[in-house]
């Protein structure tokens, strides 16, 4: 099984057949002797520290790494020296375009790392949050040994109506939400779009939490099974369990939450896409409305179609998912996709109606992208939130 086709948050999963080797010859000024040189791929999710894609040491000071794809297959990645601010940059600290291979036949590939990100001062981009957004993080996660960020936008007239008590969206990969500052490759404009829509009057007032996702732990956490792209045990059952019985309670206390099932959300993209419907399928009555785009459903292979069979037909959430014609590579697209279609009619063979507890949209112009989730997100909110009978449309 290989992944391709990033283009944000999250990664891809397909069944290609023949593998080919494709030997990376990486020489790199500015390193020292304890440094350690990994490839951060489309391949292994853009982890930046991934042990299975860390290169090795040549006697001649050179590092190599041999890389499996599938023939025909795009690989792109960059040098890091174990993260995101110590990946390759120009001499004078630019950034550097990724490097791609097409995997054709077994070939070589060296590359000159001229410097790196951590020997060049960042301007810190700016904060581009609206409305009412602040930080209520970080909280311990005791079950997995971490601690975790997490921001909150409260809606308008929050402060102004303290009799009023509000619905609640939790996200996954929540520094991609509100703020371009910490957001990876765009944010979502979640605060933007919730200030929008509750002001034109086409979405209840509305809290939204977003939970920061772990880094190079992220696939772990967001994923309800094993993968062999990041091996060893499963964590998202554990993460699910902190959010249920840790931090939606400290929510519900710390502000004026309605906390029943109803009115609670949960949602993400990719892998969040993926972890979300399982939550809203695994504890219906914790989560009401589940918001999953772009699903990464190669995770697991069958075993999401195993929980929508088994989930209780009378607590159902609402469920809005989606996905692009363009996800992945010319070579997944197809499949990705096709991923998608299958788990909407999983859920309309449990019981779930087009246009009244589900809404399948097959963007015809979408890709696995920040720019398509911040686009198709008015619509996903306004069938979760608002009038249950309402078909979601994109522009």
């Amino acid at each position: 099984m290989k992944r391709y086709g990033y283009r944000g948050t999250g990664t891809l999963n397909l069944h290609l057949p023949s593998a080919v080797a494709v030997r990376v010859i990486v020489e790199a000024d500015h390193v020292g002797p304890d440094d350690q040189l990994y490839l951060a791929s489309n391949l292994n999710g853009w982890n930046p520290r991934s042990d299975l894609y860390r290169l090795q040491r040549e006697p001649d000071g050179t590092f190599s790494l041999d890389v499996k794809a599938s023939l025909g297959s795009w690989c792109e990645f960059k040098v890091t020296r174990g993260g995101w601010n110590r990946v390759e940059v120009h001499a004078d600290g630019s950034s550097v375009a990724n490097h791609r291979i097409q995997s054709g036949s077994d070939e070589v590939l060296v590359i000159h790392v001229k410097d790196w990100q951590d020997r060049h001062p960042v301007t810190p981009k700016a904060h581009t949050t609206v409305g009412d957004v602040r930080s209520i993080g970080p909280f311990r996660i005791p079950s997995l040994d971490r601690d975790r960020e997490v921001q909150i936008y409260l809606p308008p007239g929050y402060e102004r109506f303290p009799g009023r008590r509000y619905p609640v969206m939790y996200m996954f990969d929540g520094q991609n939400l509100f703020d371009e500052s910490t957001a990876f490759a765009g944010e979502w404009q979640m605060d933007e779009t919730c200030e929008r829509l509750i002001a034109r009057g086409e979405l209840p007032d509305l809290i939204v939490v977003g939970i920061f996702n772990g880094g190079e732990r992220r696939i772990r956490e967001q994923s309800p099974w094993p993968t062999h792209v990041d091996p060893g045990p499963s964590e998202g059952e554990a993460f699910l369990d902190w959010i249920v019985h840790d931090l939606k309670p400290r929510v519900d206390r710390g502000f004026r939450t309605m906390p029943e099932a109803a009115h609670t959300g949960i949602g993400g993209s990719s892998l969040g896409g993926l972890t979300s419907l399982y939550a809203g399928l695994t504890r219906p009555q914790v989560f009401g409305r589940v918001l999953a785009m772009s699903s990464a459903f190669w995770i697991g292979g069958s075993k999401m179609h195993d929980v929508i069979r088994k989930a209780d037909r009378r607590k159902r959430p609402r469920v809005y998912l989606d996905c692009g014609r363009y996800e992945g590579s010319r070579c997944s697209q197809a499949l990705f996709l096709r991923q998608s279609r299958d788990v909407a009619e999983s859920l309309r063979l449990h019981g779930y109606r087009d246009g009244v507890d589900l809404c399948w949209f097959e963007d015809p112009r979408g890709h696995h992208s920040e720019s398509d989730w911040a686009r198709r997100l008015p619509a996903a909110l306004q069938f979760l939130w608002g009038n249950p009978l309402a078909i979601a449309r994109t522009s």
